[in-house]
């Protein structure tokens, strides 16, 4: 998709600056970007995931490496009885 093909009427303040992140870039979507700074004078500036959290502190602990320091217990699963049936599923899936 083109950086320019999804103009859409504007009507709040004029803003010539903005970011796009993903987990990665194609070159073309590097070239798009240059392509409307050229032309439109927008400064899109594409911003990958990873350069986005390195600016983070971890948030796991340094000693386990865990974000959860304990292992929280499991819910119980329901009864066999108040469970639908895989015709009940199939039946709820297609009715839409």
């Amino acid at each position: 998709m083109s950086l320019t093909t999804s103009r859409r009427p504007w009507r709040g303040p004029v803003r010539t600056r903005g970011y796009i992140v993903a987990f990665s870039f194609t070159k073309g979507a590097y070239e798009e970007a240059a392509r409307v700074r050229g032309t439109r004078k927008l400064d899109i500036e594409l911003v990958t995931v990873a350069k986005l959290v390195e600016k983070v502190p971890d948030l796991a602990p340094t000693d386990t490496g865990r974000l959860i320091e304990e292992d929280l217990p499991l819910p119980s699963p329901r009864p066999a009885e108040v469970r639908p049936s895989v015709e009940e599923l199939v039946e709820s899936e297609t009715a839409g």
